[in-house]
């Protein structure tokens, strides 16, 4: 995590923006024209900065040659998704600044209401609805973060009409977040230690754990490249990342009563280990290990807020294993989840 620097980025930049875009990339080449037109083609000023994370193709001098009003950062080694969106967040002059995926697309206005909304309502955190390529059907419209840890796409898959007014959520996706610089710097924006995966669902509950909103903003939409395939480093880095966030910021009596829940997501887990053979079971033993060694911290903060605000949901779809019997565990989750939160509650 980053903290507020000593000096005001402004001094670098006399130009007012209403807003700075920081886009990272990491052999993006094949997406980022598209990305970087649509930002160019909204109704507001934009600085635009891209930050490369070491990429191997020719991302960097493609922009440079193609974009000259860009500003690029180029790092020498692949930092990942945190570290990388962090630079950019330092980097950047605005007041309000928008992190945008390399492969996502903003459709229509959807700059200028995002940056509206967060001018009215200056605590929030705020995401688009996120769009399937070539598709009217939903991505993300938030996300529903759980008690045990997890993430989930909200309206995966439904039409985008059934998203029709803003609303709170008890997470944002890391797709595309439009916030005010210093409400991002304020909770820490993201923690360095997530390399990939997972950092949204963090900052989504330290924002609530500090007394932050997050927030759908339903009349505008992103298209996304998304790649619904779980690869077994996809799954390592969400299982590593999920236990991060529950030893940053569940109390011990949540975890005691969670503990039917928490058992039955790691039986559902490890079967998704299961799949990819030995080296499935190598590395779910790493990850077991990896999460014994790590003490980040505990996070404190209004427990009530956040306890207010996750969602205590264990969706049947889309599954780790792809079998039936997966959706019948996740189903008797759900439950047993449901159960557990009120008792808490």
């Amino acid at each position: 995590m980053i903290s507020i620097p000593e000096s005001s980025q402004d001094a670098k930049d006399p130009v007012r923006y209403d807003v700075s875009v920081i886009v990272l990339t990491h052999n993006s080449r094949n997406s980022i024209d598209c990305c970087l037109e649509s930002v160019f083609k909204q109704h507001v000023s934009a600085e635009v900065i891209l930050i490369d994370s070491g990429s191997e193709d020719d991302t960097v001098s493609h922009v440079k040659s193609t974009h000259p009003s860009v500003k690029v950062k180029s790092l020498r080694d692949n930092v990942g998704y945190s570290k990388g969106n962090n630079i950019g967040i330092l980097e950047a002059s605005s007041e309000i600044l928008a992190i945008l995926n390399p492969d996502a697309i903003l459709l229509d206005d959807a700059l200028m209401r995002l940056v509206r909304l967060v001018k009215r309502r200056e605590r929030a955190i705020v995401s688009p609805v996120i769009l399937l390529p070539g598709s009217e059907k939903v991505n993300a419209s938030g996300l529903a973060c759980n008690p045990l840890g997890f993430g989930f796409p909200r309206g995966l898959g439904v039409s985008k009409e059934d998203a029709r007014q803003n609303e709170s959520v008890s997470g944002v996706s890391g797709c595309c977040i439009v916030a005010r610089k210093d409400t991002l710097l304020g909770i820490g924006a993201f923690d360095d230690d997530f390399f990939m995966y997972n950092e949204d669902v963090d900052l989504s509950w330290r924002a609530h754990l500090l007394n932050y909103e997050t927030v759908i903003e339903t009349s505008c939409y992103v298209q996304h490249e998304y790649k619904p395939e779980i690869t077994l480093f996809k799954l390592m880095q969400i299982e590593r990342n999920r236990r991060i966030v529950l030893k940053k910021y569940l109390p011990f009596r949540w975890a005691a009563i969670l503990l039917p829940s928490l058992m039955i997501a790691e039986a559902i887990s490890t079967a998704a280990f299961m799949r990819f053979g030995l080296k499935g079971v190598s590395a779910r033993l790493s990850v077991w290990a990896n999460s014994i060694s790590l003490s980040p911290g505990k996070i404190r903060g209004n427990l009530a807020n956040l306890q207010k605000h996750l969602d205590p949901v264990f969706p049947s779809e889309p599954t780790l294993t792809g079998s039936e019997v997966e959706t019948a565990v996740r189903k008797a989750t759900d439950v047993i989840l449901k159960i557990n939160w009120r008792l808490i509650r």
